[in-house]
């Protein structure tokens, strides 16, 4: 749709036992529930060699490098 998107992607040697995979398709449908103007808004996932989960891309980074690679 002509939209940037972030995709994270989770290598299969991340999966350590089937309740990770059921983890990863956890997380994908609450991802796919929410829809708040504070959340990033999910895309959808997909599964191949790699699972993704793909998301909208926010320019500033991630929440966690806001938080601390700025100084106050």
């Amino acid at each position: 749709c002509g939209c940037k998107v972030a995709v994270k992607i989770i290598y299969r040697e991340s999966f350590k036992n089937k309740s990770d995979l059921e983890l990863f398709y956890q997380e994908a449908e609450i991802l796919s529930k929410l829809r708040f103007p504070n959340v990033v808004q999910f895309f959808g996932y997909c599964v191949g060699d790699h699972h993704c989960l793909v998301t909208e891309y926010m320019k500033e980074g991630s929440l966690y490098s806001l938080l601390h690679d700025h100084p106050e």
